[in-house]
């Protein structure tokens, strides 16, 4: 209990700095906008100092410690200054806020939704690892597949002392990805938790924040609580149509899926690539959680900037979107495709001080993080009709939506339902559906996913606009009409979450021995000591014991524009022993093999030859790990 209280102070040290500092920055912010954005800035430039000094002298709780003690130093001279331009000390700001707050309408129904979600996220998390009598077992396919590079990449930051940041999972490589979710919590390892954990409460604490972002962005863009809320619920809800499929599986038999009411594989099968939000995206790409609220908080100051006539805002929206590139690349490319139509929509000359603002801020995270080359974006290419396939490209997005294609174009052409300003930026994020159906991104088509989110939230604000709009205005034969079309949007969403929440996805992650195994590599070899391993997604070596690995899992080197082919075949070589085994070994640095079921049925691994020819350092049922370096 001492490590998660511990944790949980820290992790409201970084958000209380981040608010305070956006209020003394942007005060024209509302105390929503200023507590959902400013708690993820907060976390985002701690998250930089516990890197800087990490840089230094490593990672452990002193360093933690004194990024605290940083931080709560200007915390505490930013309150000593008063919160405006007024002076006034912050306990007359807050008590002043508190009562025009109760001067407002109720804001029930609004506060409902998004509590609805915080704490259906909150249990999600809550469970989303569990530990049984077998091992770790993750109760999603994409915890499965995805949150073991961000374990893995935690690990490496506590266990491995892995700075200046090196790519965990190939062994040489610069760490070219946006690791500052996973350094925020591999700060809570030295406080007690472990890998795991520190990515759940991590998760648990600004899943809450990405979710008073999208409504106070929503809130901004329509100025209408209902709006507001319909416009959330629809993007954390809804998903494709494999709703259909579901239906399909259960007709003819009364238990055909195990009792799952959501089964991906089936619906990935039917072609149905479109998934829910969270689950999809916010879940396991945890980014998103710093990546969203700095764009939102970007936008919002833009539009500020825009009515205010205010250069300061522009030049603080382009700082901040400067801070993305160890914060989450997917969502500076995604701003970057919209802001030449954001330009053309609000012509002014300021746009010159944002740009100059973001470029000063970014382009030396770029290039320390790209190490000069252009990372996975070195794959852009032309591909009309992005993943369709063999369906039409008309079908394909129908199928993969349903009504809310229709409803998004019926909204477009209905501006008056929107003010002015917001009508206008939503129309502008259009623009990234029309460029990512044309061209892919990175070396993975399916990629452009990330930037799609982007446009998927403005279109979910559009169709609630349009929704709300129509509800209001007519009468109870076209409101069950409404209602009708919105379960629709919603139902793939519903099935998934009520089938985690009645917990019938199991995953199993790691068996206990190779808990145990990362334990005793943790404990027995030096923390920059490299690995030749199996490259399955899942192993321990590199996941829960945060060594670096001559090469991990290749769906994610491929993804990340690795030229993964050659190292693999070198891997092979040296689990295999091969002639040239030893000089390779040698020249990529490698200090311990290990041999385990997967080195030997999937890799080819020779038990025997390394039994014969190096020392075992550590043995367990099914796993040795051998000493090969000097």
């Amino acid at each position: 209990m001492m490590s998660i209280a511990a944790s949980i102070a820290f992790l409201a040290v970084l958000g209380a700095f981040g608010i305070i500092f956006l209020r003394r920055i942007a005060p024209m912010l509302t105390a929503l906008e200023t507590a959902a954005y400013g708690a993820p800035l907060g976390a985002v430039l701690g998250t930089m100092l516990v890197l800087i000094l990490a840089r230094a002298v490593g990672l452990g709780g002193a360093t933690v410690a004194v990024a605290v003690a940083a931080l709560g130093a200007a915390l505490a001279g930013q309150l000593s200054h008063g919160s405006r331009e007024d002076g006034r000390p912050w306990g007359a700001t807050l008590v002043s806020a508190v009562r025009r707050m109760r001067a407002r309408p109720p804001a029930y129904p609004a506060i409902a939704v998004v509590s609805m979600v915080v704490i259906r996220w909150a249990l999600f998390w809550s469970r989303a690892l569990v530990l049984t009598d077998h091992g770790l077992v993750a109760m999603h396919v994409n915890v499965f597949g995805d949150l073991p590079v961000h374990m893995g990449n935690a690990a490496a930051f506590a266990f491995g002392e892995n700075f200046p940041p090196e790519h965990p999972r190939f062994a040489g490589h610069p760490l070219a990805y946006h690791h500052l979710t996973d350094l925020t919590a591999a700060s809570l390892i030295p406080l007690g938790l472990d890998p795991g954990g520190a990515l759940a409460l991590h998760s648990l604490v600004f899943s809450a924040f990405v979710a008073l972002a999208l409504w106070a962005f929503a809130l901004r863009l329509t100025r209408d609580l209902v709006t507001a809320s319909v416009a959330v619920g629809l993007f954390v809800m809804a998903g494709s149509l494999g709703w259909t499929v579901m239906l399909q599986q259960f007709q003819g038999s009364a238990d055909p899926l195990g009792g799952r009411l959501w089964a991906f594989e089936a619906v990935r099968e039917a072609g149905y690539e479109w998934q829910n939000m969270f689950y999809g995206f916010l879940m396991p790409q945890r980014a998103f959680l710093y990546g969203m609220p700095l764009a939102f908080l970007s936008l919002t100051l833009i539009l500020i900037g825009q009515r205010l006539a205010s250069i300061t805002a522009f030049v603080t929206a382009g700082a901040v979107l400067g801070l993305l590139p160890l914060a989450h690349l997917a969502t500076m490319l995604a701003l970057t495709l919209v802001t030449p139509f954001l330009v053309i929509l609000f012509p002014t000359r300021r746009w010159i001080y944002f740009f100059a603002a973001w470029v000063l801020v970014a382009l030396p995270q770029l290039f320390l993080q790209q190490g000069g080359g252009p990372g996975a974006l070195g794959f852009i290419r032309v591909q009309l009709g992005w993943v369709m396939g063999d369906v039409p490209w008309p079908l394909f997005w129908l199928k993969q939506l349903g009504l809310f294609l229709p409803l998004v174009v019926l909204a477009l052409a209905l501006p008056r339902l929107l003010p002015r300003d917001s009508y206008r930026l939503l129309a502008a994020f259009m623009g990234i559906f029309v460029i990512a159906n044309v061209v892919v991104f990175q070396p993975w088509d399916w990629d452009n996913h990330k930037v799609l989110v982007y446009w998927f939230y403005a279109s979910c604000v559009l169709v609630a606009s349009l929704l709300v709009w129509a509800w209001r205005r007519f009468g109870p034969i076209v409101r069950c009409g409404l209602a009708a079309v919105t379960a629709t949007l919603l139902l793939s969403g519903v099935l998934e979450d009520v089938n985690q929440l009645l917990r019938r996805d199991f995953y199993p992650l790691f068996t206990t021995e190779e808990i145990h195994l990362a334990a005793r590599v943790r404990d027995e070899t030096p923390p920059s000591a490299v690995f030749a391993t199996g490259n399955q997604n899942n192993h321990p070596v590199p996941v829960l014991a945060g060594r670096r690995v001559l090469m991990g899992y290749a769906g994610w080197l491929f993804a990340e524009g690795l030229p993964w082919q050659a190292r693999e075949a070198d891997l092979r070589a040296i689990l295999a022993y091969t002639a040239e085994a030893e000089q390779l070994m040698d020249r990529y640095g490698v200090d311990y093999v290990v041999i385990g079921p997967i080195e030997r049925e999937a890799l080819g691994a020779n038990l025997d030859a390394y039994r014969r020819t190096h020392l075992s350092v550590i043995a367990t049922a099914n796993y040795e790990v051998f000493a090969v370096g000097p």
